[in-house]
């Protein structure tokens, strides 16, 4: 019997450690390293792992990550048509992954023009927004009959502290429909010939969960809808649907109807305008870090548009479809399409219902009616956008066929109705309550209970940060101190043990992932309040909620979220390492290079 046998037969656990350490070590010595396309070597590379490892280099082979470690390390994977690139001290994260925005926004924003007041752009009063109209008019060219579309309206910014009506608009534009979209995205503007569009007069009746805005002591609309009337509607006047785009792109003339949808074969111009659309919408995701991005609620026009791109393969950034809740009977369950799985960059990840409305907007559901000061005088708690019955029967079909379901709740009562909806399906359907991929978007006003309760039953909450620069102030006025300090609640999700993302919602305000982090931080109001001290969180901490907690949220951290062996090489380089970096500052970094599986995308 050899010496190695013995020790091995009679071997202490520490002898058959040591033994098997060094036979690895032998083993590993001896197999050639495998060489790496590219390796980026001389950085900060902030991995995101579960150890947070720091490291100084990463070696990438066939769009993903094959080491990670010291210069020194990972040049040994350094071939002779590797590519080496210097980091020069600069900041390697994992590729932003964007948890809730609204990409075919980005697509329609080509072809609008943003109405938002400072910092995000400079309109200040109702005569900028007709200015800002009249220019896309002429940028445009728009002929009688084309749709005037802005973007980012927020009346609680302009000196008039108002919404604009067919009063302001129909004299500059009588012969154009003009639409006015809220910063929330839950309210709209109509001048006469929208309207009319929309088949809305003195007449119609305010919808179940909607709002006809009226002139005072008349029923005669002056122009705002809310919530389900702005749904309900909008794609009629062809607003944030794909049927403008697809008007933009096909051509069509004036006043001639349009389906909405693209054609499957588009004539090699039409091919290069649709291309373009869709490439600078990507453009502003990846100029800002994003390798995936999400669009947060897709109707069949919106899929059709998406679907197209995906056929032209001109997609390069992985888009995440949310799927509205108005198709659910038609696509949870049916065969002939599929929830979860990629094609050419494009997957639909879950059914996206609307629970409630916007705080900013004064149409949250909420347990408590807002403050008087608020300037509500009716309606001050909100009413639900669904019923509980509807959002049962929509949970438990989702469940019952494995599609995660994603639910936009500002208000804690709209909260409480997914909660609700969640019990009741496991307890119908006798599921077991574990991790279904359940998100709560916005999860604003949460209460401590509820909270408890989304821990309880894994729901995971993606919240909104950015409400705490743009609408801080305005809430504390609505809400009272307390309530709009609670906005939500990073640290408290944190200390609970819950898992959480924070996004942007683009449009709703500006698609920069660093100036999430940088509110996730330091709750900083527009007038220097801080928005709930005792729920700011480490920059490290915000870090995780746009990358690896943003992959779990999509069920994506097997391949996305993390700098580790085997994940794909999606990177974003930044100026300064965000962790070391002057908290208030944060806001300042730039990003220098965003790398999809190994390609730049944006530099």
């Amino acid at each position: 019997m050899g010496k190695l046998t013995q020790v091995l037969v009679l071997g202490t656990s520490k002898y058959y450690l040591f033994i098997f350490v060094l036979l690895n070590s032998l083993v590993s010595c001896n197999k050639p390293v495998e060489k790496a396309d590219m390796v980026f070597v001389n950085g900060v590379i902030i991995t995101m792992d579960p150890v947070k490892t720091q490291a100084e280099a990463v070696a990438v082979k066939d769009g993903k990550i094959l080491a990670v470690g010291t210069s020194k390390d990972i040049l040994r994977y350094k071939g002779d048509s590797t590519k080496v690139i210097d980091l020069e001290g600069k900041t390697m994260l994992p590729g932003f992954v964007d948890p809730h925005s609204h990409f075919a926004a980005a697509v329609l924003s080509v072809i609008s023009t943003n109405i938002s007041s400072p910092p995000i752009d400079s309109v200040r009063c109702i005569p900028d927004i007709i200015k800002k109209l009249k220019d896309l008019q002429r940028r445009l060219n728009m002929k009688p009959g084309a749709l005037i579309l802005g973007m980012g309206l927020d009346p609680d910014q302009l000196t008039e502290k108002r919404y604009p009506t067919i009063k302001d608009l129909d004299p500059v534009f009588p012969d154009n429909p003009v639409v006015l979209v809220h910063a929330s995205g839950h309210i709209g503007v109509y001048n006469s010939a929208a309207l009319k569009l929309a088949d809305i007069s003195k007449a119609s009746k305010d919808p179940e969960g909607g709002i006809i805005g009226r002139f005072p002591g008349t029923q005669d609309p002056n122009g705002v809808v809310y919530e389900n009337a702005w749904f309900g509607t909008s794609a009629a006047v062809g607003a944030p649907t794909v049927k403008m785009i697809a008007a933009h792109i096909m051509k069509e003339k004036a006043g001639e109807k349009t389906e909405g949808k693209i054609p499957k074969a588009l004539p090699p111009d039409v091919q290069k305008s649709f291309t373009d659309l869709i490439d600078a919408a990507q453009k502003m995701y990846a100029q800002e870090g994003y390798t995936t991005a999400q669009e947060g609620s897709s109707t069949m026009g919106t899929i059709g548009m998406l679907k197209l791109a995906a056929q032209m393969k001109i997609l390069y950034l992985d888009v995440v479809s949310l799927v509205a809740e108005e198709l659910v009977d038609t696509l949870v369950g049916n065969p002939n399409f599929t929830f979860n799985e990629y094609n050419n960059h494009l997957t639909f990840r879950g059914i996206k219902f609307i629970c409630d409305g916007s705080p900013q907007g004064k149409t949250a559901y909420l347990s408590q009616p807002m403050l008087p000061g608020s300037g509500c005088t009716s309606d001050c708690a909100g009413k639900p956008n669904i019923r509980q019955s509807a959002l049962n029967a929509g949970m438990i079909k989702c469940y019952q066929n494995k599609v995660p379901v994603f639910s936009h709740c500002n208000g804690d009562a709209a909260i409480q109705m997914v909660i609700d909806a969640h019990e009741n399906a496991i307890k119908i359907l006798n599921l077991p309550d574990t991790n279904r991929g359940t998100v709560v978007i916005h999860s604003q006003f949460i209460t401590p209970g509820e909270l408890s309760k989304f821990k309880q039953h894994h729901i995971f909450p993606s919240f909104f940060t950015n409400h705490t620069y743009y609408w801080g102030d305005v809430h504390v006025i609505n809400m009272g101190k307390e309530r709009a300090f609670f906005l939500s609640p990073l640290k408290a999700a944190l200390d609970s043990g819950i898992t959480f993302s924070n996004h942007t919602d683009y449009n709703v305000t500006p698609l920069n992932a660093i100036f999430t982090i940088w509110t996730a931080v330091n709750r900083l109001s527009r007038t220097g309040v801080v928005i709930g001290p005792d729920q700011r969180v480490s920059p490290y901490e915000a870090l995780k909620a746009i990358t690896i907690n943003s992959a779990k949220e999509i069920g994506e951290s097997k391949m996305k979220g993390s700098i580790e062996p085997g994940k794909l090489a999606d990177f974003v380089v930044i100026t300064d390492n965000i962790l070391t970096f002057d908290p208030m500052k944060i806001k300042e970094i730039k990003v220098v290079e965003t790398i999809k599986e190994g390609k730049t995308i944006f530099k």
